[in-house]
């Protein structure tokens, strides 16, 4: 252990590869009535700390970015607040969402600085650098997380966790997660790169890591791990210093503190498990934890059950509390600390095994205007809308709601009526049955009454930090990201849905769902159907673990169906739709709907959007034609999608729009995560008000229901 004796560090002389590194606890033992310099962030920063459900999670992500601020202001000669950022050009398409950086400024040069940050469950870690510099911290996740994001990793990557025992994988897998987003997050690419493409396990034969990069692992204590990527091969050693709570208030000068420092250390094991390494001769998404959830793993810390809360005071500093004079919800006991002189957190994550309660006043989230939302792939701990496809369609749907909000009459229902030519509102609200199941008739109503409750939701105040939808639902949810006018996505969808049920009269066939198999099983049964020459059947629907909806012509899928009910499998059941959806016998009508896709004007997305054709974050309006283009005849990749929003931080996935299909599929996917439907008033307010109805009806019976489009 090395040991600063000079507080802050000089700034690297030009062209130095210095890299200077610190780790922040927090809310730590001393929170309780601290109060932050919050008046040093800027109007984008306090919008995204006011939108965290959670008090504790609003509170680090407040102290992390007053560091970072001070940590700058104290490299450039600035106050903190006068450090603005800009974003570099994404390395992908070129557009300004790439690496955040420092704002040139006036009269001088580049800032020649370069910076990065992390933070996951009561940790924070910060990078500051003379090169492109990504760091990044996770808590080590449950079984489940690990299982379910070990599938997006590179095949070497994979291989390698499989050869260790079960008690080394999480924290192995943890420790590899890091490595990987400090290198994406150094890239500029963040996971909008698939993590399956660069290798970032133990380097051999037949293994190079990426070209050009350093990674190093880095300690930070029994719960987490931690890793560093430059570009380059900076010279070593490096410290990790430890931030002290009193540093952030706000009459503390912004000059980083003498602290005892730690170095980098010799590389593991493969994935190994110790906090400390040295550099893996190889080389975001900002702090995307790997957990589907985004939270502690266990329950989540509160002594004697006491809330904390966060409160902002006059004066724009954030008072941190626990009620009735209860420690602060995170405060760690004495246990062994390997990052430093702050104790360290306990290993379960939990002090007394309580869960913490809802906060009592605090109101629901809501998310800064367009101008000020932040961009990247920073993850958080927040509510995804998930925004349902074709079979979740019933007579009555919205019924109910437009009865309670007369305006949704006059502002969508009425000018949709209008805009299709169609009595669509009758439809929904009445039906006949057999008429609304019509495919064309279906996804236009399927969206409106998406886009009424999604109405409702945000008059409520509440507002989406990540969306996706399933499919059809897709449309829904960039309304719900500001990327498309509601009355365009209805005439898209109204368009889609006659133009795939005219496949159907070309080339008859059907599709059926596959309960109780695992994908690649399904996937090897279509296989073995084709190449007896049956026909065209592919798997159309990733819809959860143990449930995949298969498309094709209907000779092939009625001989998937019976190679499917000699492999085992729990249920195999026709669905009741117009065409083979999702399939490659919709390529025919590809090219009419990319051209009306092309005359759509659609706009770069301010909320977070999930697409499900690639279960990865789209950015720009020219990857919505793209992604809704393939959408036609491409896989929904509804498991992975689900995965990845709950592993950027979603602690609550609200299914917005008609029934609860959605609902009981992303609870099997990410079970540590609360799902609720919003399909009628009761659930809506039970939604609005962070409350689970006293009997969920949501809840998966013994195979879960199933969605085609």
């Amino acid at each position: 252990m090395t040991h600063a004796t000079d507080g802050a560090p000089p700034p690297a002389a030009p062209g130095a590869a210095a890299v200077d590194l610190w780790l922040l606890r927090f809310p730590g033992p001393h929170s309780v009535g601290r109060r932050l310099a919050v008046d040093e962030l800027d109007a984008r920063e306090r919008a995204r700390a006011a939108s965290f459900r959670r008090p504790w999670d609003a509170l680090l992500y407040t102290a992390a970015h007053i560091a970072l601020r001070r940590l700058l202001a104290a490299r450039l000669g600035l106050p903190p607040r006068e450090v603005t950022y800009i974003r570099e050009p994404c390395p992908g398409c070129g557009d300004p969402h790439g690496r955040p950086a420092l704002r040139p400024r006036p009269g001088s040069g580049p800032p020649g600085l370069h910076f990065s940050l992390s933070h996951s469950s009561g940790h924070a870690l910060l990078g500051l650098a003379t090169v492109p510099v990504g760091v990044d911290i996770q808590r080590i996740p449950a079984a489940t997380t690990t299982e379910v994001c070990t599938r997006l990793l590179h095949p070497g990557e994979r291989a390698e966790l499989a050869e260790l025992p079960p008690e080394r994988l999480a924290a192995s897998f943890a420790q590899l997660w890091a490595r990987k987003e400090a290198y994406l997050k150094g890239l500029g690419t963040g996971l909008g790169r698939p993590p399956r493409l660069d290798y970032l396990g133990t380097p051999g034969p037949g293994r190079p890591g990426p070209a050009g990069w350093t990674v190093r692992d880095l300690p930070c204590g029994p719960t987490h791990r931690a890793a560093v990527a430059v570009k380059g091969a900076p010279d070593g050693p490096w410290t990790v210093r430890p931030l002290p709570e009193e540093w952030l208030d706000e009459q503390t000068p912004g000059r980083p503190p003498e602290q005892h420092t730690r170095p980098s250390g010799p590389t593991p094991a493969p994935h190994g498990t110790t906090p400390a390494s040295t550099p893996a001769p190889h080389g975001t998404t900002h702090a995307s934890t790997p957990t589907p959830h985004g939270k502690p793993h266990g329950p989540t810390p509160t002594p004697h059950g006491k809330p904390h809360a966060s409160t902002p005071t006059p004066h724009g500093t954030t008072h941190a509390r626990a009620p009735h004079g209860g420690t602060h919800p995170h405060a760690p006991t004495p246990h062994e600390n390997t990052a430093g002189n702050t104790p360290a957190w306990p290993e379960n994550g939990s002090l007394d095994g309580s869960a913490p309660p809802a906060p009592a006043h605090r109101p629901p989230p809501a998310a800064p205007p367009p101008h000020e939302r932040p961009q990247g792939d920073t993850a958080m701990t927040a509510t995804a809308f998930v925004f349902p496809g074709q079979g979740s369609q019933r007579v009555g749907m919205g019924r109910e709601l437009a009865e309670r909000w007369p305006h949704l009459l006059d502002t969508y229902y009425r000018p949709a009526d209008d805009l299709l030519g169609l009595p669509l509102t009758e439809l929904c609200h009445q039906g006949p049955a057999d008429t609304l199941a019509d495919t064309a008739i279906t996804q236009p109503a399927i969206l409106l009454t998406s886009v009424v409750t999604l109405d409702v939701l945000r008059r409520q105040g509440v507002r989406p930090a990540l969306v996706a939808g399933h499919s059809l639902g897709e449309y829904a949810a960039l309304v719900a990201a500001d990327a498309l006018d509601w009355q365009d996505a209805l005439r898209l969808v109204r368009l889609r849905g006659r133009l795939m049920a005219a496949v159907n009269e070309r080339v008859p066939g059907r599709m059926a769902a596959v309960v109780g198999l695992d994908l690649r099983t399904v996937e090897d049964l279509c296989a073995t159907v084709r190449d007896g020459g049956a026909g065209v059947v592919e798997v159309a629907n990733d819809n959860e673990f143990a449930q995949t909806v298969v498309s094709g012509q209907t000779e092939a899928v009625d001989a998937l169906m019976a190679a499917a009910r000699t492999a085992g499998a729990r249920r195999v059941l026709a669905l009741n739709v117009g065409a083979p959806f999702h399939s490659s016998l919709m390529a025919p009508v590809e090219e009419e709907f990319t051209e009306a896709l092309r005359a759509t004007p659609f706009r770069d997305p301010a909320v977070p959007v999930i697409s499900t054709v690639t279960a990865a974050r789209v950015t720009s309006a020219r990857e919505i034609v793209d992604t809704l283009r393939r959408q036609l005849t491409g896989r929904v990749r509804w498991t992975e999608s689900v995965s990845r929003l709950a592993a950027a931080g979603a602690d609550l996935f609200l299914e917005v729009g008609p029934g609860k299909v959605l609902s009981g599929l992303c609870r099997r996917i990410a079970p540590e995560v609360p799902a609720r439907p919003t399909h009628d008033a009761a659930h809506l307010a039970a939604a609005v008000g962070l409350l689970a109805p006293a009997a969920d009806p949501a809840a998966p019976a013994a195979s879960a229901p199933v969605t085609a489009v």
